[in-house]
């Protein structure tokens, strides 16, 4: 998915436009196989960024990437 991060990544920049960086869905501890489900708002879920690493709610991605 591709949100908004504060990341510096220039070769980013041109591949996916000022500030917008790919990022991997995390799972839930609570969704893991074995625990009990207890669900998650969608915007809360977490994503982590696949060039600095940072983890941000999907709420956060989409409208400013703060760190």
């Amino acid at each position: 998915m591709l949100l908004k991060c504060e990341c510096v990544n220039t070769s980013a920049d041109a591949r996916y436009g000022q500030d917008i960086r790919p990022h991997s869905a995390l799972v839930p501890f609570c969704d893991r196989p074995g625990s009990q489900p207890r669900g998650k708002v969608k915007s809360q879920q977490e994503y982590c960024c696949n060039l600095c690493s940072y983890v941000r709610t999907l709420a956060v991605g989409q409208k400013t990437g703060a760190k």
